[in-house]
């Protein structure tokens, strides 16, 4: 990793490229992300993205008397939310707040849709960081993003784990989905593996929709992840066409179904009909696949000279890949 000097910075700290600061033997995390860069249209954590305030990231609701109650970062990992949720019981988020300011909540209203944050009393962890549990046919969280219809661009970065490893033809990740036109209503989301025979062995797909295609979608052949492995995914709907990335590595598309990879599929271009935004589920309807989430953070605005940099302040955080 490339080291440069802080300007003004008392001799002997160095700044590295992702803002984290070595300080003589010591090592500190970086800034917020939001900090660093900030203009997100929404923005979901299960930790502080805003290093000036602590504000809570989500609400929960208990089982055992459907009492809710909203959380900050330090106590959803100190022990406050396990102790509120009670021994033996579990928690489920009704909200996921959007920390960028905007007020794009992510919401699940009813109780056997929302997905899961404490299992028997204890909260749903991927290496030793907070986690909410989507699957089982269960959780599946919709934001209403302001701007979203107009957005000429649109970068995701999202924190996932799925159970399962990816296989040819086989949905293992459901990160996000929008609402489409097409003859069919399709939808527009962000899979890895789907079931289908029109592109045949394929690990990964972005789908998209117009007025006068239905299901288009760019596929890859050569992706793969590993069963409960952690994963930083990089979606990035421009002007310029579709990129994606796992773990800082880009992904090659290799299969084309009705669409060209030189094809603008920003989401306006693609016929968003609505402003919503589905966490965990292309279409807005609860997925079988078991996965957990602990992080989404979109733009509107072309990111790609600082998207390494975003990735690297996410995997300081959470330690995703070397």
């Amino acid at each position: 990793m490339t080291l440069v000097w802080r300007p003004g910075a008392i001799p002997g700290n160095l700044l590295l490229k992702n803002g984290m600061v070595i300080t003589g033997t010591q090592r500190h995390q970086p800034a917020a992300l939001l900090d660093q860069f900030p203009g997100a249209a929404a923005a979901y954590s299960l930790r502080n993205l805003v290093g000036t305030s602590n504000p809570a990231v989500v609400r929960v609701r208990r089982d055992n008397d459907d009492a809710e109650q909203d959380f900050t970062a330090a106590e959803v990992s100190d022990g406050t939310l396990a102790t509120w949720v009670g021994a033996g019981n579990s928690g489920f988020v009704r909200t996921w707040y959007d920390q960028s300011g905007n007020g794009n909540h992510a919401q699940q209203s009813s109780s056997v849709s929302q997905p899961q944050i404490v299992a028997s009393g204890s909260v749903i962890t991927t290496n030793s960081k907070p986690s909410i549990q989507f699957g089982g046919g269960v959780g599946v969280m919709t934001a209403s993003v302001s701007g979203l219809l107009a957005a000429p661009e649109f970068y995701s970065f999202s924190v996932v784990q799925p159970s399962a490893a990816s296989a040819p033809d086989t949905s293992t990740i459901a990160l996000f989905g929008f609402d489409l036109g097409g003859s069919n209503n399709q939808n527009k989301g962000f899979q890895v593996g789907v079931g289908t025979g029109t592109l045949s062995n394929e690990t990964y797909a972005m789908y998209f929709s117009s007025p006068t295609t239905d299901g288009g979608r760019l596929g890859s052949t050569s992706y793969s992840h590993s069963a409960n492995q952690q994963l930083l995914h990089r979606a990035v709907l421009g002007s310029s066409g579709f990129v994606g990335a796992k773990n800082g590595t880009a992904i090659t598309m290799n299969l084309v179904y009705k669409i060209t990879t030189s094809s603008n599929v920003s989401p306006v271009a693609a016929n968003a009909i609505s402003p919503n935004l589905h966490i965990a589920s292309p279409s807005g309807t609860a997925v079988p696949l078991s996965q957990k989430y602990q992080e989404l953070v979109v733009y509107f605005s072309n990111k790609t000279p600082v998207a390494s940099s975003i990735e690297a302040n996410i995997n300081a955080h959470y330690s995703i890949y070397p």
